[in-house]
């Protein structure tokens, strides 16, 4: 026998339900990607403090010197190729990232695909610098780069940016540098811009502080081939690395003279503090979750703004 009055929900009641759902999910998800940016953020600042105690490491067993460029040698001496990019500073660290297989050889889908750093000119490029012939690694000083919290799905480590700032101001990024979250900057200060080069880009002298060839070392990959290097190594460094960016369709962005970027999003990132202690919030700085600066501090005036700067 039935009794009492139950019955099913009206059409309205499950409108009712179905709209409440939904409001919450509109206030919960954003919420939801604040914390994990958040949290990403976080463990972007703990990592970057792994490598810049690594490189305080290097600097005690070398004089008070900081890498600034690696050098691939032939088994006799003979450089065989430069971390110098074209129009870039050139690279002291390679960071991380998995770019060649275990007998060196660069995984060029892989490369094209992921937008990994650091952008090299060439492919071939990879097989003299990468994950294993990074000179912190190769010495000892790291066992392995920490992880990119940016990029769960692929566990890659962090990866050196190429970096240069423009040709005319010390406070703003080169047009085709290509920032990442979770990656970072690994640079010195930089002498005079020289005459431009070919197709408009520009050499850059190097500081004179530099001691070029200072250190020589090897590298072993997992098959067993040993590769041979020098560094060039310099009195100072700047060390940072980004945090949550806006998306521009595959890519980031960070700054809103960037060449490469089909548009500038409508959110860009702000600088969060005077990172260098000049006394205003750089272009360059917009985006750094954390930076560290060490060594001798040079400062120049020739800014197109006629800024004083600290680098």
């Amino acid at each position: 026998m039935e009794t009492g009055n139950s019955r099913g929900f009206t059409l309205i009641e499950l409108m009712v339900v179905i709209v409440i759902i939904g409001m919450l999910a509109a206030i919960a998800v954003p919420m939801y990607g604040k914390v994990r940016e958040k949290a990403r953020d976080t463990e972007v600042r703990k990592d970057l403090g792994v490598i810049n105690l690594a490189l305080s490491q290097f600097a005690a067993d070398h004089n008070g010197l900081y890498p600034y460029r690696i050098r691939a040698l032939d088994s006799a001496g003979n450089e065989q190729a430069t971390s110098d990019m074209t129009g870039f500073y050139p690279l002291g660290l390679i960071g991380g990232v998995n770019t060649v297989d275990e007998s060196g050889v660069p995984r060029t889908t892989y490369i094209e695909q992921n937008l990994v750093q650091p952008r090299m000119d060439l492919p071939s490029l990879y097989s003299y610098f990468n994950q294993y012939t990074d000179p912190l690694v190769a010495l000892g000083y790291l066992n392995r780069y920490p992880r990119n919290p940016f990029f769960p799905r692929d566990d890659r480590p962090m990866g050196a940016i190429v970096w240069a700032f423009s040709q005319t101001d010390l406070t703003v990024p080169a047009e085709l540098v290509i920032v990442t979250p979770g990656d970072f900057v690994y640079t010195s200060n930089m002498g005079d811009v020289l005459a431009g080069g070919a197709g408009g880009t520009y050499e850059r002298e190097d500081p004179k502080s530099i001691v070029p060839r200072a250190l020589d070392y090897e590298a072993e990959l997992p098959n067993g081939n040993v590769l041979h290097y020098s560094l060039d190594l310099v009195d100072c460094y700047q060390l940072w690395a980004y945090g949550s960016l806006p998306r521009v369709g595959a890519a980031w962005a960070a700054y809103p003279n960037n060449s490469w970027a089909p548009a500038v999003p409508r959110r860009m990132p702000a600088a969060r503090k005077d990172w260098n202690g000049n006394g205003i919030k750089d272009m360059f700085e917009r985006g750094i979750a954390l930076y560290y600066a060490a060594g001798t501090k040079q400062f120049e005036q020739s800014t197109s703004t006629g800024t004083k700067i600290e680098y």
